[in-house]
């Protein structure tokens, strides 16, 4: 997103629809990453919604649901601003809205759990801000969080941690996870509900 555009800016502001209740996406417990390619993920004959659907995403083998995750979290975003001495009123220049790093924790994995989602890490850094890899998340009540048109989220730098091996007897162990987000990732997230149970369908095996 381009805080700067349009240039010159409209004589109108934009209207702010009145909001009639609180949005919530709710507790994120699973997440699903994907090649971003040419052709979306879902479509009019192939909604987001059955189960048809999902099924012939994942057999080409491009796209992964993973296992339960913990506290995940998406921090909000703040303002890049740099300067200020020099400017009127010391004022310092806004220079863009910050990316931000999403995070949890991927509790009990085994290592070849754990070797899987690192193999995904090359699609997220092609090269410094270059990615091929997207994400959608499903909430604790089986909704998928997604981009209104494009369906897949673009994220870098995905990263997963080495197991932790815990010192209090039977716990399990766990493996950070994370990865950036652009500014702007949020202005057309939406949620659609499947009409089967998604948390209890995938992964399959």
């Amino acid at each position: 997103m381009n805080l700067f555009l349009p240039c010159p800016p409209s004589a109108t502001l934009t209207p702010i629809a009145k909001k009639v209740c609180d949005k919530r996406f709710n507790q994120v417990v699973k997440l699903v990453f994907g090649i971003i390619g040419t052709d979306k993920p879902f479509a009019v004959g192939t909604p987001i919604t059955a189960k048809a659907s999902w099924d012939a995403l994942l057999a080409l083998d491009t796209a992964v649901v993973t296992n339960y995750v913990e506290n995940f979290v998406i921090p909000g975003s703040d303002s890049i601003e740099e300067g200020g001495e020099t400017n009127i009123n010391r004022m310092p220049e806004l220079i863009d809205g910050a990316n931000v790093q999403a995070t949890w924790n991927n509790r009990g994995i085994t290592a070849a759990i754990q070797l899987a989602m690192k193999k995904l890490t090359i699609y997220s850094a092609i090269m410094p801000g270059v990615s091929e890899l997207g994400f959608m998340a499903i909430n604790v009540d089986g909704d998928v969080i997604h981009d209104t048109t494009e369906y897949w989220i673009p994220v870098f730098n995905l990263f997963t941690g080495d197991i932790d091996i815990k010192a209090e007897k039977g716990k399990a162990n766990g493996a950070m996870g994370k990865f950036s987000l652009l500014y702007g990732w949020s202005d057309n997230i939406t949620t659609s509900t499947p009409a089967f149970k998604i948390l209890n369908t995938y992964p399959a095996a």
